[in-house]
């Protein structure tokens, strides 16, 4: 969630033509508010920790998350915001979707997921695919060394990272 809160948040700094405001918006729709409620239920007691780690208890921040962005997308559009900040929502929406279709079966690394596609995203030139590697590999030793996922969980995650980086490069090249 950090870490993506920082790629969008970032937005303007890689991409002129998309505002401030512009981030403000998509950040809050897409992180603040699914968070927000992820706390909340947390301290309710109906999710067992901040990482979700019961697979049955994922289904519900998904779907409020996937309906939070969908406002987002929505305020985005009656604001007439740039076409790039609706390319990063989208891939956020679309990575989201994708781990929420996979979790119906199986528990895939979120946290893979989003690291991977964050450090691919900020990955814009040969010279950073070693760092970027390492980052991955390092990521990858944490979450089965903290016992939190398996090894195939955490490759589950990579390749999720993977397909929506290029998924959003697609989106970009379309609109």
């Amino acid at each position: 969630m950090i870490l993506a809160s920082l790629l969008l948040l970032s937005t303007p700094l890689r991409h002129s033509e998309v505002s401030w405001v512009e981030v403000c918006v998509a950040t809050a729709f897409t992180m603040v508010l699914p968070w927000l409620y992820l706390l909340w239920s947390t301290y309710r007691g109906t999710v067992s920790d901040l990482h979700v780690t019961r697979r049955s208890q994922r289904h519900k921040i998904f779907a409020l998350t996937a309906v939070s962005i969908g406002l987002g997308l929505l305020l985005l559009s009656l604001m007439g915001a740039s076409q790039r900040i609706f390319v990063e929502v989208l891939s956020i929406l679309a990575g989201l979707l994708m781990v929420a279709m996979i979790n119906l079966w199986w528990k895939v690394s979120v946290h893979m997921a989003v690291g991977c596609y964050v450090a691919l995203q900020l990955c814009t030139s040969l010279t950073l695919v070693p760092p970027v590697v390492f980052f991955i590999a390092v990521l990858s030793w944490s979450r089965i060394r903290s016992q939190q996922h398996t090894p195939s969980q955490v490759c589950g995650g990579v390749i999720v990272g993977v397909a929506v980086s290029y998924l959003s490069g697609w989106i970009a090249m379309l609109s």
